[in-house]
């Protein structure tokens, strides 16, 4: 059976494959599960939203890699619900008027 470290090499050969290809921000579907939580677990992975992660040293503080989210692919958020105030307020208004 492999040792605890051989695993975390293991995890940390197919990070850095990810790395050499490019990859700046880390998609889930990226990494294996197995590999995700060990790297997770280890503090050389950080999530920031979900499905997303940065690759992170396990001695940075939480928030230190806060610039890194400028990498995050802009495509992500195009299924995602945006409304502005004054959409808000003007549908919130049409449902009061419904009501009476």
């Amino acid at each position: 059976m492999a040792k605890p470290s051989e695993k975390l090499a293991e995890s940390l050969q197919a990070l850095h494959e990810l790395q050499a290809n490019g990859t700046v921000t880390i998609r889930s579907a990226n990494l294996s599960r197995t590999h995700r939580e060990r790297l997770l677990r280890n503090g050389f992975l950080q999530e920031v939203i979900k499905g997303w992660y940065f690759p992170t040293r396990p001695d940075e503080t939480a928030g230190e890699g806060i610039d890194k989210l400028s990498y995050i692919p802009l495509h992500i958020f195009d299924n995602l619900p945006c409304y502005s105030a004054a959409a808000y307020f003007h549908d919130t208004k049409a449902r009061i008027r419904s009501i009476r």
